[in-house]
């Protein structure tokens, strides 16, 4: 079976291929890892909006994200800090023995224990 490589060269305005930023190759025969499944990322601002929603429409979410005759995903990633969209900054632990753990979200003041993100997770 013949190997087919497609490559892709991109550049900035007027520089050539061998000048180019980004070089791409890519060999469809050739397996390097396996892929488990796609996922989306629960973050706090998911979590807030989702609870937002009517219970109809937050089945209705998770059957388009989850569904095989949607978007079909397989995971779900649980940020461990405040992320991008976090109405506040924290850490779940700073201490490197983590004897500092504490759950919690973006509320204030902050709970140890309660996560809204756990809902959403359910």
């Amino acid at each position: 079976m013949k190997t087919v490589v497609q490559t892709l060269t991109t550049s900035a305005p007027g520089e050539t291929g061998a000048e180019a930023q980004m070089h791409i190759s890519l060999s469809p025969e050739q397996k390097l890892q396996e892929i488990l499944g796609f996922g989306a990322a629960v973050t706090d601002a998911v979590a807030y909006s989702y609870d937002q929603l009517l219970p109809a429409v937050q089945q209705m979410l998770v059957s388009q994200m989850y569904s095989d005759r949607a978007a079909n995903l397989s995971f779900a990633r649980v940020p461990m800090n405040s992320a991008d969209f976090s109405r506040a900054n924290y850490a779940l632990a700073s201490r490197p023995d983590l004897s500092d753990f504490c759950l919690r979200d973006d509320r204030e003041p902050a709970s140890c224990g309660t996560d809204y993100k756990l809902q959403v997770l359910k």
